[in-house]
């Protein structure tokens, strides 16, 4: 409280009384001034010795941590998840993709064995195959407009 009680004393009598000439004042306690107005060189301590020291610690430990901790680990699942994904597919290309591909094979022999027997080589039956799918189209088409 004293104190406050003397700073509002000296500022009314620099500036209103001018009992002191607040320029000679200045001058007389300007290293003061100065430390105080660079509120004691915090900011300038904080940025050349903590944020820097922080800075380089975080470069250190991204060169450390991520390049060879991190990127080491990854590459790891990588190879890992390569090796099992082509033995998988090994698996599922003889298991799976050849039985498919056996089976469609094999389907399509049959139907061109059966198709096989509608080719007869004479012209009314051809026509009547044409007669009997024009039918099923139309009967088909007036069955899905009927439904709208």
């Amino acid at each position: 409280m004293l104190v406050a009680l003397g700073g509002i004393w000296l500022a009314w009598a620099v500036y209103v009384k001018r009992l002191v000439d607040y320029e000679q004042l200045y001058q007389r306690f300007k290293p003061l001034h100065t430390l105080f107005k660079e509120q004691f060189f915090t900011e300038k301590l904080y940025h050349k010795v903590l944020a820097r020291g922080y800075l380089e610690l975080s470069r250190l430990l991204y060169r450390a941590v991520d390049r060879e901790v991190i990127d080491g680990f990854i590459n790891f699942l990588y190879e890992k998840f390569f090796v099992f994904v082509k033995a998988l597919w090994k698996s599922l290309d003889i298991k799976v993709i050849d039985i498919l591909i056996h089976e469609v094979v094999i389907t399509a022999v049959r139907v061109g064995r059966s198709a096989r027997q509608l080719q007869t080589g004479l012209l009314n039956h051809y026509v009547l195959f044409m007669v009997l799918g024009t039918v099923l189209v139309l009967g088909v088409m007036l069955f899905v407009l009927d439904r709208m």
